[in-house]
């Protein structure tokens, strides 16, 4: 009798670890069924136990983190991803040059097997057990802001363009972190579509290049056996354009904004799990020079160079705070936080950006405005479209 009590209590156990972990990481209808078992365990755990039996809690904690330990492998195989099959159907003019646009990419809604398959990439070692807790810090982004809106802006950008490079450029569209990914595209649209050329650009500060790399090493052999010709742009952190447009997404087409007393904080997207690295550190650097090159449009436009202030990271919010209190001592009457790593923040990003600001206007009685990226404007899109004619013509 006792060893049939002590199976079903670990057996109960096992249900809260999952339950825990389910609630971390699932949205919706799952999260509302792991807080009801969560709650009726809880009551049953600690409410009914006559007396505090410690040896009995230590038991019931291993069975916990065994069963967390097991929903959490269980949601890592179902992130596996899938093998390349034909999702997407070429319908293009084969005799063009295919432009294939790489973005760093979002999921539209919550999606727990993609934000597992990204983290996976990113945290190594011992650090995989603050996985679920980022999951959790992810879904509450979109719980946030409901939707991300990444991919429909990306589409924006391959329409506008494909509309001025038409009808000689075929432009498709792909993603490091979303679907579809650069390596299915590569290999089920262009490669099988026997393109004589292909022009790779990232369209990033420099964050997917990495993720450029890793796809070439996947569809390796098919490269080998194609004749078809690839060719890489580089990264966006020296465009004048785009360095423009940052600036014209905060003052518009009304210069005479920057005669107020107004302050920037510009914030890059370097990855602090990324940093350490050799590419990491690359794309600090990048965008670290390409927030130079901001200011110093900035400062043309009447800014002083003392009310632009940059950090390394978006979520940073020690250097947030310090950098909104040092404008604030020159007195400027509302501040501008522009993040330049991409087009569009991740929704996580912004979810913080929001909540920063929010926290802030209540306390300090603050103007604040969010520029969430160099957006989709016509400079951004003259830029491309001049790199990728240039790339086409050189030898």
């Amino acid at each position: 009798m006792k060893k049939l009590t002590v199976l079903k209590q670990a057996l109960l156990s096992l249900v809260f670890g999952i339950s825990i972990q389910a609630y971390l990481v699932f949205p919706g209808a799952y999260e509302k069924i792991a807080i009801a078992f969560i709650s009726v365990l809880t009551y049953r755990f600690v409410v009914q136990q006559n007396k505090i039996d410690w040896r009995y809690y230590r038991r019931m904690l291993v069975v916990i983190l065994l069963g967390m330990f097991l929903a959490y492998s269980i949601i890592d195989f179902m992130s596996m991803e899938e093998k390349l099959d034909e999702q997407l159907k070429g319908l293009r003019n084969k005799e063009n040059v295919a432009v294939l646009l790489v973005f760093d990419g979002e999921s539209t809604t919550y999606d727990v097997s993609l934000a597992l398959r990204n983290y996976r990439k990113e945290i190594k070692g011992l650090r995989e057990i603050t996985i679920p807790l980022k999951l959790y810090q992810y879904k509450k982004a979109y719980e946030h802001l409901r939707i991300s809106r990444y991919q429909e802006k990306a589409i924006s950008i391959q329409e506008k363009l494909g509309g001025l490079l038409s009808p000689h450029y075929d432009v498709y569209i792909s993603y490091a972190e979303a679907n579809p990914y650069y390596y299915e595209v590569m290999d089920q649209i262009i490669l099988k579509e026997n393109y004589d050329k292909v022009i790779v650009q990232p369209i990033s500060i420099g964050e997917s290049l990495e993720a450029i790399a890793e796809g070439n090493n996947r569809i390796m052999p098919y490269l080998i056996r194609s004749k078809t010709m690839v060719r890489h742009g580089e990264s966006l952190w020296n465009s004048e354009k785009i360095a423009k447009a940052v600036v014209k997404r905060a003052l518009g087409n009304n210069p005479e904004k920057a005669e107020g007393d107004i302050g920037i904080i510009l914030m890059a997207g370097s990855n602090i799990q990324k940093i350490n690295t050799k590419i990491g550190t690359i794309n600090m650097r990048r965008e670290m020079l390409f927030m130079e090159r901001v200011k110093t449009y900035f400062t043309q436009q009447g800014i002083e160079s003392r009310k632009i202030i940059a950090l390394d990271m978006v979520n940073d919010k020690e250097g947030l705070e310090k950098a909104v209190q040092q404008l604030r001592l020159y007195g400027v009457g509302k501040i501008y936080l522009i993040s330049i790593h991409d087009f569009l923040d991740k929704i996580e990003n912004q979810s913080y950006i929001y909540k920063f600001m929010e926290k802030l206007e209540e306390q300090q009685d603050l103007n604040m405005e969010y520029i969430d990226g160099w957006g989709t404007e016509d400079l951004v899109i003259e830029e491309l479209e001049n790199r990728i004619r240039l790339l086409n013509v050189q030898e």
